[in-house]
């Protein structure tokens, strides 16, 4: 809500004179009068808005996206999604970029609207061909997955390939993973290694995993367990499960680190704790099993001390 309160003061701070330049109209200026007297903050957002509703009705496609918003999410107004749908339909028929997105993730999801995922990809398709980034990507998605649209991984390879290319992490992850199957794209795991670094180096945790997997594996990088160890501990750090039973793999055989049973039980015990299916976790725990065979009562102490202080410290 405050980014949209920030929206409608900035639209007071450009005013009349900001629309008017906006449509290619000259506007004189203004004659010197006597500062005003102060007003208070309610004051400045009861005019802010005004500003706005004025813009809006005059045509300008932001002040209809940024009044539409308020509306949806109940924003200093009374919640309307009535209201909402309107002024956001009216931005997005001016072609505005980012209205067409929200029109489409509020057909998607049927908020305002009838539930209809034809219609969201029709306004995701309008918005990511003007280089909406976040509808690229879900346009995406769309196609992978067959919503609202046939499902085609080549088309999804594309949108995913435009929004990666802006810099969106999950597509640079997405584009890696089909790179690495061959999914709507031929198989180049140094292409899918690429994409990947590009998304790890934005933090993106299930990329970090992808990208340690690939150099364990020697697949698209040199083989380099040092370097495998990097990245898993840096998904592992995240939460992320199977790069904590990697990391703990990697640990208790002493490769890319040093051999370490007390730390390949911590990240083992926490992968048996984390991972997705319970044939991962039950997998898991014969593992710590085993690792508690090799390990004093005071080193298997100590590694559940370490685990229940990372569950402690993370969210």
């Amino acid at each position: 809500m405050r980014r949209i309160r920030l929206l409608v003061l900035c639209m007071m701070a450009t005013g009349v004179s900001g629309l008017a330049a906006a449509q290619g109209k000259v506007v004189a200026s203004p004659p010197v009068a006597s500062p005003p007297a102060a007003s208070t903050p309610a004051d400045s957002f009861a005019t802010a808005l005004t500003s706005l509703h004025r813009a809006a009705e005059q045509g300008l496609a932001s002040a209809q996206y940024g009044l539409g918003l308020m509306y949806q999410k109940g924003a200093d107004v009374p919640q309307d999604l009535g209201e909402a749908t309107k002024w956001i339909r009216k931005s997005a028929d001016q072609g505005y970029s980012p209205a067409q997105y929200v029109l489409g993730v509020m057909y998607s999801r049927g908020r305002g609207v009838p539930k209809d995922d034809s219609v969201a990809a029709l306004w995701y398709r309008k918005a990511a061909e003007h280089g909406d980034v976040d509808a690229q990507y879900t346009l995406g998605v769309s196609h992978s997955r067959g919503r609202g649209v046939p499902k085609d991984d080549v088309e999804a390879a594309t949108w995913y390939r435009k929004a990666a290319e802006q810099g969106h992490a999950q597509s640079q992850f997405n584009l890696g993973y089909f790179g690495e199957r061959g999914t709507g794209v031929p198989v180049n795991n140094a292409e899918a290694a690429r994409w990947y670094r590009k998304a790890a180096d934005q933090g993106h945790a299930p990329a970090q995993y992808g990208l340690g997997a690939l150099y364990h594996r020697g697949k698209g990088v040199p083989q380099n367990d040092a370097e495998a160890a990097k990245w898993f501990r840096k998904a592992a750090d995240q939460g992320q499960a199977s790069a904590q039973y990697d990391l703990g793999a990697l640990y208790q055989k002493g490769s890319g680190v040093p051999e370490d049973y007390v730390q390949a039980y911590k990240w083992t015990n926490l992968a048996a704790a984390f991972l997705g299916s319970e044939e991962q976790r039950e997998h898991a725990r014969q593992t710590k099993a085993f690792l508690q065979t090799l390990m004093t009562r005071d080193q298997i102490a100590e590694a559940q001390r370490l685990s229940s202080a990372w569950v402690a410290v993370k969210p």
